[in-house]
């Protein structure tokens, strides 16, 4: 019998949109891996604050990474950052979190991998 593990990748805030920064996509399901697959999923940041801006990713487990853990954002810019889920060691639905801080004062979301 083949290990599998679930995967549920939620945005608990949805479509964020802080007037100063947008981050989409709001939600996605890496569904039913085969254990020790990698799933992956790319996270859009629009900087609308007018200013340059530098957004940090953290993640808070081995098993979940990123492809840039700072990503500078000039005004009115728009780019992205790589999710990578690696489901080796790993069996039935999975929580991990996932922290994004801007160097804009007040700004910190937390998500769930």
């Amino acid at each position: 019998m083949k290990k599998t593990v679930i995967v549920l990748l939620l945005f608990t805030i949805g479509w964020v949109s802080f007037a100063q920064i947008d981050i989409n996509p709001p939600s996605w399901d890496f569904g039913v891996l085969e254990q020790g697959r990698i799933a992956e999923q790319d996270i859009f940041f629009t900087n609308n604050a007018g200013k340059d801006i530098v957004i940090d990713v953290i993640t808070t487990c081995d098993c979940v990474s990123v492809d840039r853990e700072k990503l500078p954002l000039g005004p009115g810019e728009r780019d992205s950052v790589r999710v990578f889920f690696d489901s080796e060691g790993e069996s039935g639905e999975e929580e991990k979190l996932l922290i994004i801080k801007a160097d804009i004062e007040g700004f910190e979301r937390q998500f769930y991998v």
